[in-house]
């Protein structure tokens, strides 16, 4: 969205989200964890990659890869979700980095698996199984990153947690 100020001659250039949600919440999102998230991800990669370095089956180190892939899908989450009062308790919480970080370390083990089935000529479809999900952070970036790959082939996303109040606003 784009407004301009006659009388002062500037223009300002908005993201395009839902300015009712985010007057109600009266926080732009501007200092949302979630931008802290990115940019530690991109200076940084994954915090556990000099521990625990995951190779692919021909030995090639691809977590950055999809990484990278992750920062895009968070960089469009906060665009369109920052600042909405119904994403806060997701976008801003205090354990992001730690949660995305988890989930990119078990997404890659899962793409692995999933790319050596395709390529043994296994290409059944997948259920994928979201144990103890939380608020789903793992769920929400399989369907981003997995949607219409084919190798990969999943069908649906299970959620399961045994917390019954979890804040499914998002």
């Amino acid at each position: 969205m784009v407004s301009s100020d006659s009388n002062s001659g500037t223009t300002a250039v908005t993201k395009n989200r839902d300015i009712t949600a985010i007057k109600k919440s009266g926080d732009d999102g501007a200092q949302w964890r979630i931008w802290s998230v990115i940019d530690e991800l991109k200076t940084n990669g994954l915090s556990s990659n000099s521990k625990t370095r995951t190779d692919d089956i021909h030995g090639n180190f691809q977590a950055d890869a999809l990484t990278n892939q992750v920062v895009q899908i968070l960089q469009h989450w906060g665009e369109l979700w920052a600042g909405q009062s119904d994403w806060q308790s997701l976008l801003n919480k205090k354990s992001l980095l730690h949660e995305i970080e988890e989930s990119i370390v078990a997404l890659q083990l899962f793409d692995e698996w999933s790319e050596q089935r395709y390529q043994n000529g296994n290409n059944t479809p997948v259920t994928l199984v979201d144990v103890c999900c939380g608020k789903g952070i793992l769920s929400m970036l399989a369907s981003y990153l997995f949607r219409g790959k084919a190798s990969t082939h999943v069908s649906s996303i299970i959620m399961l947690d045994k917390q019954k109040d979890i804040n499914w606003n998002h």
